[in-house]
């Protein structure tokens, strides 16, 4: 009962055959269809609300202000050749 995890070792090659063969496979619209119906581009707003008040940190602002916290990436791209944002270095 314990062996039947294990895989011969042509299932072994069966599988990764089929992994290789899956991995070359690119999704393709059917006869007919269209990759997108869209009739105009679509556009995202994003709105920033910080909270660095004196209200908030009432013992510390202005004086001293905590570092960021918050992810490298804001956004994707859709479009190749195309940024929606980059990340800089100083």
């Amino acid at each position: 009962m314990g062996n039947s995890l294990l895989i011969s070792g042509s299932d072994k090659t069966i599988a990764a055959l089929l992994v290789a063969l899956l991995s070359c496979v690119d999704c393709v619209p059917l006869e007919g269809d269209t990759l997108c119906g869209a009739e105009e581009p679509t556009t995202y707003s994003i709105v920033f609300t910080g909270k660095w008040s004196q209200a908030a940190f009432p013992k510390q602002y202005p004086l001293y202000r905590p570092p960021a916290q918050c992810g490298p990436q804001l956004g994707l791209r859709h479009v190749e050749g195309q940024r929606l944002c980059q990340q800089r270095h100083a």
